[in-house]
């Protein structure tokens, strides 16, 4: 079996560190919070080709707002490796917590039997952050670098083909209704993480357990 695992909520508290981030730069750099949210996605460096919806664009500061964070001693590199700073030191920190070491046992609980997947719509620089703390997958598939948005029917057949498992045979595990609604759509199984997301619970038609923990995954047969 594949597991096609999402890094976001499901793995790594990712809203709590982009919210800790977000704070460090305004601590830091005095930016008003509506320039703060004009330039913070460079944290999400892939963003939707607006043609073509399964395909992904890499994000670029517009030359307005570029200009307007000049005045706070700031571009989009120097911005970049901030966020960057700020992202591995979060994600050092929390791979010591107690949290993680249970998440990660239920992933090493997973590797036993089935191939393990990273699914990342992250920038790619994040790619070597995540592989560096979190241990070793079988694979780490990134949006930016496939050039394929996360979610979308093209970016599940791609992961599919290359590890040459049939659609039957492929588990998705996420935290988003709307990501992993997407697999459910296309006839892939669907488990859901609602610990981080509420909504997620509420859901129907997939399978559903509050943490990523091995008792969870023994109870869905996994």
């Amino acid at each position: 079996m594949l597991i096609l695992l999402d890094i976001g909520d499901t793995i790594v508290p990712a809203t709590k560190i982009g919210k800790k981030i977000v704070i460090n730069l305004r601590r830091k750099y005095k930016l008003p919070y509506k320039l703060l949210f004009q330039t913070i996605p460079l944290m999400w460096a892939p963003y939707r080709d607006t043609k073509h919806k399964d395909m992904m664009t890499r994000y670029v500061i517009p030359k307005k707002i570029a200009d307007k964070i000049k005045k706070y001693g700031l571009n989009e590199k120097k911005l970049t490796n901030e966020i960057r700073t700020s992202f591995e030191k979060a994600i050092k920190d929390y791979v010591k917590t107690e949290e993680w070491k249970e998440i990660r046992a239920a992933i090493d609980y997973l590797r036993k039997n089935h191939k393990v997947v990273v699914l990342s719509d992250n920038p790619k620089w994040a790619k070597k952050i995540f592989m560096k703390y979190l241990g070793k997958f079988d694979g780490f598939v990134v949006s930016e670098e496939e050039g394929v948005a996360k979610p979308s029917k093209k970016l599940f057949e791609l992961v599919r083909k290359r590890y040459k498992f049939k659609t039957k045979d492929v588990v998705v595990i996420g935290n988003s209704p709307y990501k992993e609604g997407v697999a459910k759509q296309y006839g892939y199984r669907v488990v859901l993480i609602y610990w981080r997301t509420p909504s997620a619970r509420f859901v129907m038609g997939v399978e559903k357990i509050p943490k990523l923990t091995v008792e969870n995954l023994k109870k869905i047969n996994l």
